[in-house]
C-alpha cells in the first residue's frame, strides 16, 4: 500500500490538483475510522497540529500572489468567495440528502455572491452552521466517529476548490469525493451493523427507496445529457437566472434551426429571448450580445444600432472573465467570415473598443491583437499591418508559442527572413514541450526553405 501511494499519489496530483488532498483523506481514515492515534500523547498531537498549521500558513504566504492573481477576472474578491462558499457547501449537502432533479445543472452561476454577512442574510447563518457542526463533530469524535468522519471528510474534500483559490463559485463534480463520508454515515443508520437493531424493515425500505430515487434521478439526467439540445433546455428551465444556461439554450436553438438551414419566427424569438436574458443577468459578459448581433446577421434582420452600441460599450467597460476569452477567440472567424455583418470600420471599432478596456489582462489583450492580425490579413489584405498586430500580441504575451509562430509565418510571408529566423531561434531556445515539436519542425522547414530561396536569389 505504501509503495502504491508513492506511485499513484503523484499520478493523481498531475491528473488533477485535488489529488493533493490524499494525505488529508488518509489522516481522517486513520484518525476516525481505524483509531490509529488513540495511543499518541495529547501534547504530541497538538505539536503536530501546530507544525502543520505553520507549514500551511507559510506555503500560503509564499504563494499568495499565485493564489490571488486569478481574482482579476472575477466579479468577486477572496472574502466574498469565502462567504459565498459557506452557503454553497450547504447547497452541496442538500444535493446529497435530497437529490431532486431541479437542484442539478451544468452551471450554477445563479447562486448570488455574498457581499457581506447579511447580504444575503443566510450568509452568517451558513457560516455559523458550519462552525457549530465542526465543533459538534470534534466533540463527538469518540462516541460518533462516523458522524465526525462525514463532517471532516466533506470539509477536507472541499479544502482546495471551495476556499481561497479564485475558481468559479460552484460545480457539482467538486462534490463527488466529498459525498463519500456523508453517504457512509447515512447508511450506517439505515443498515446498522448490530443484529438486534430496532425497526429493521423500515430501515431497509428507506435504504432501498433512497437508492432507487437516486437511480431514477441519474437516469433522468443521463437521458437529458444524451441530447445536448434537451440538456440545455432542461438546464435553463431549472436555472432561469443562470446567464450561462440561458446562453447555451439560445445557442442550442440557433444550431438546431438557423445554422441548420431552417428557422422561423418562433425560433428567432426564442433565441433572442435567451440571449437577451443572458446579457441582462451577466452585466459584464459579451458573448450574449455578440450572439444577438450574429442572430440578426444570419437571419437578415436590419442592423440594430442600439444593440451594436451596447456591444461596443460592453467591450470597452465590461470586466473580462475567463469565459470572455472564448468569445474573443471566436471573433476572428466571425469577423473574417462576415457573420456579424460588420464593415471594416465597424470591425476596427470593435477591436479598438476591446483593446481600450482597462480590465483586459495581458493574455486577453494578446488574443485581441491576434483577432486584429487575422482580420488585417484576411479582409484588409495588409500583411505589414498584420505583422504590427502580431508583434503587439507577442509583446503582450511573450510566453505564447502560438502567437510567436503566427509572427514568424507573417515575417516569412513578407520575406523578412532574418527577423523570422531571430524569432524562431528564440522560440526553440525557450519551448521544449513535446506538444510544440510538430509546430517547431514545421517552422524550421519554412525558415530553412525561405533562407535557401533568398540565398539562391
Amino acid at each position: 500500500m505504501a509503495a502504491s501511494i508513492l506511485v499513484l499519489w503523484p499520478a493523481a496530483v498531475f491528473s488533477k490538483e485535488t489529488g493533493l488532498l490524499l494525505p488529508a483523506h488518509i489522516f481522517l481514515c486513520e484518525w476516525l475510522v481505524l483509531g490509529t492515534f488513540r495511543t499518541v500523547p495529547t501534547r504530541l498531537k497538538w505539536w503536530a497540529a501546530a507544525i502543520a498549521g505553520v507549514l500551511l500558513s507559510t506555503l500560503c504566504w509564499a504563494k499568495w500572489g499565485f493564489i490571488t492573481a486569478g481574482y482579476s477576472v472575477r466579479d468577486f474578491g477572496m472574502v466574498e468567495r469565502l462567504m459565498t462558499e459557506a452557503r454553497v457547501l450547504w447547497f452541496y449537502v442538500g444535493q446529497l440528502l435530497l437529490p431532486a432533479p431541479h437542484f442539478f445543472g451544468l452551471f450554477h452561476d445563479d447562486i448570488p455572491i455574498s457581499r457581506g454577512l447579511f447580504a444575503p442574510p443566510e450568509t452568517l447563518l451558513a457560516i455559523a452552521g458550519w462552525v457549530a457542526v465542526a465543533m459538534l463533530a470534534f466533540w463527538q469524535r469518540a462516541r460518533r466517529p462516523l458522524f465526525a468522519f462525514a463532517v471532516f471528510w466533506f470539509l477536507a474534500s472541499h479544502a482546495l476548490e471551495s476556499t481561497l483559490f479564485p475558481l468559479e463559485i460552484a460545480h457539482e463534480h467538486r462534490n463527488y469525493i466529498a459525498s463519500f463520508g456523508i453517504v457512509l454515515w447515512l447508511f450506517s443508520f439505515m443498515l446498522p451493523v448490530q443484529a438486534n437493531a430496532r425497526w429493521p424493515v423500515p430501515r431497509l425500505v428507506l435504504a432501498i427507496s433512497f437508492v432507487s430515487f437516486c437511480g431514477l434521478v441519474t437516469t433522468l439526467r443521463s437521458m437529458q445529457w444524451a441530447n445536448e439540445f434537451l440538456r440545455s433546455q432542461a438546464d435553463v428551465a431549472n436555472h432561469p437566472n443562470s446567464a450561462r444556461s440561458n446562453f447555451q439554450a439560445a445557442s442550442a436553438i440557433m444550431q438546431r434551426t438557423f445554422e441548420a438551414g431552417g428557422g422561423n419566427a418562433l425560433a428567432y424569438q426564442s433565441v433572442q429571448f435567451f440571449y437577451r436574458r443572458a446579457a441582462e443577468l451577466d452585466k459584464n459578459g459579451k458573448a450574449a450580445l455578440v450572439g444577438l448581433v450574429y442572430l440578426d446577421c444570419i437571419t437578415g434582420v436590419q442592423k440594430d444600432a442600439a444593440l451594436r452600441a451596447r456591444l461596443l460599450e460592453r467591450f470597452v467597460y465590461g470586466r473580462y472573465s475567463l469565459g470572455d476569452r472564448g468569445i474573443v477567440q471566436s471573433l476572428s472567424g466571425l469577423l473574417v467570415e462576415g457573420r456579424l455583418c460588420m464593415d471594416d470600420n465597424e470591425a476596427k471599432a470593435l477591436i479598438e473598443a476591446a483593446l481600450s478596456n482597462p480590465y483586459a489582462d495581458a493574455t486577453t489583450r494578446a488574443m485581441i491583437y491576434a483577432v486584429a492580425m487575422d482580420y488585417a490579413v484576411a479582409r484588409l489584405n495588409s500583411v505589414p499591418l498584420a505583422i504590427g498586430y502580431a508583434q503587439a500580441a507577442v509583446a503582450s504575451d511573450p510566453g505564447s508559442a502560438a502567437l510567436r509562430s503566427n509572427l514568424i509565418r507573417l515575417l516569412l510571408r513578407a520575406n523578412r527572413v532574418e527577423e523570422a529566423r531571430r524569432e524562431y531561434t528564440w522560440l526553440i531556445e525557450n519551448f521544449h514541450a513535446v506538444r510544440d515539436r510538430p509546430v517547431l519542425n514545421e517552422l524550421k522547414t519554412l525558415v530553412e526553405s525561405m533562407g535557401t530561396s533568398a540565398n539562391t536569389n
